[in-house]
């Protein structure tokens, strides 16, 4: 995460990996202001795990199961 000077808004991003490739990727800035780092990293990590959450689902409805946990 990087923070603007202007704004004070962080910059987050997540890639996920499959089979060696990137499957998907977000990178923007976060909508809201934290009020401390530790409340921009929750604000990350839910937006990832709304994702992962997706792509199990996703796969699941193709015909793949994961057999293991999703890594975070």
């Amino acid at each position: 995460m990087f923070a603007n000077a202007d704004d004070q808004k962080l910059t987050s991003g997540y890639v996920f990996m499959m089979a060696g490739g990137a499957i998907t990727w977000y990178a923007k800035k976060q909508s809201i202001t934290a009020l401390s780092s530790m409340e921009a990293e929750y604000i990350a990590l839910s937006k990832v795990a709304c994702e992962a959450h997706w792509l199990r689902s996703l796969f699941y409805e193709l015909g793949f199961t994961q057999i293991l946990l999703t890594t975070i």
